[in-house]
């Protein structure tokens, strides 16, 4: 029979291959995304470069410039 010592021994070691093993995983998933690169049209719409203006015109409507 084992000592209660070595047992946590043996459980601590599993605990910390098991956690390198995550590590590794997740970092090989994060190599593995693919990175969306914005273009000069999307950062324009995302800011309301090229939307319409709206005036007041004469006699107060409301008009797209």
């Amino acid at each position: 029979m084992k000592s209660l010592q070595e047992q946590l021994r043996k459980v601590v070691e599993f605990q910390q291959r098991e956690r390198n093993r995550e590590r590794i995983n997740a970092k090989s998933e994060r190599e593995n995304k693919k990175v969306e690169q914005m273009n000069q049209g999307d950062w324009e719409e995302i800011m309301g470069i090229n939307r319409d203006t709206y005036r007041r015109g004469p006699g107060g409507a409301i008009r797209r410039r």
